[in-house]
């Protein structure tokens, strides 16, 4: 059985219009046509699809979504891998060759495998659905950006100069995907355009992470989760994030969390601890 998989590219606040039709072109270049925007600075105007040239089909399927909270209802069964180039405190990132060869062993979230499977035998007869996150092209991804996502990536460079233009990330990201995968025998699955009024009619009742419960308990721990420069809340959903959890498994973290934040609750009461 040839393990199949799908991807997405997904662009947060998007500056330019030009920049559109270049993602457009590369993602046509590499057989990719769903293309998303989450809150676009741009609308897809003459120079975006001039820029495009012969690969408008990513332009012409385009999505968009106002905020992160439309997307993850949209899609909340779908691996986010978000690219940056730049490391820090709260930014745990990976190589995207080592993340990718991590993926290939079947380690992907929301898909049933066989325990008994090893290596290369750990394969599902579901599709591993992928979204590949972009940032705006000033400043890249943000903290609360990558709270939306599970894995972290950066891309080769081997010049002095450190950054891509944004359809150059695009190009290489999917180039290194389909390049890998598909010489271990995985095999694309082309879809048709996605609408939002299919999108909407899909939703579900799923969480994309237990927040509210999380907040709760780090605060039932007496850590100040508005702090932004050292956010015990940003790095330990990170944390959690990268195991993928399944939608039972954020169930059971939810429960925990609003049993210990109870508890915690109920101890500072007896004691009288403000």
């Amino acid at each position: 059985m040839r393990q199949k998989y799908h991807i997405r590219v997904v662009l947060v606040r998007s500056l330019y219009s030009r920049n559109l039709g270049a993602v457009s072109r590369a993602m046509s270049n590499m057989g990719v046509t769903q293309l998303i925007l989450i809150d676009p600075k741009v609308t897809v105007d003459f120079e975006a699809k001039q820029a495009a040239a012969s690969g408008q089909e990513a332009l012409e399927n385009l999505v968009i979504f106002k905020n992160w909270n439309e997307f993850n209802q949209a899609y909340p069964l779908v691996t986010r891998i978000a690219f940056s180039a730049r490391d820090g405190e709260n930014r745990i990132l990976q190589p995207f060759d080592v993340l990718l060869s991590d993926l290939h062993k079947g380690l992907s979230p929301y898909n049933e495998i066989d325990e008994g499977q090893v290596g290369d035998d750990r394969k599902t007869d579901k599709t591993l659905e992928l979204a590949f996150v972009f940032g705006p092209e000033d400043a890249g991804l943000t903290n609360q950006d990558l709270e939306n996502c599970h894995l972290l990536a950066w891309l080769p460079i081997y010049g002095n100069n450190t950054s891509f233009n944004l359809s150059q990330a695009v190009l290489l990201a999917l180039f290194m995907v389909r390049y890998q995968w598909e010489a271990k025998g995985y095999l694309f699955e082309q879809r048709g355009p996605e609408s939002r009024l299919d999108l909407d009619q899909k939703k579900g009742d799923y969480d994309w992470f237990p927040d509210t419960s999380f907040k709760k308990f780090l605060t039932a721990l007496q850590f100040d989760i508005e702090d932004r420069k050292v956010s015990i809340f940003s790095t330990m959903k990170q944390l959690f994030l990268r195991t993928r959890p399944t939608e039972k498994e954020k169930r059971l973290l939810a429960a925990i969390f609003e049993q210990a934040a109870r508890k915690l609750n109920g101890l500072r009461s007896d004691f009288g601890d403000d």
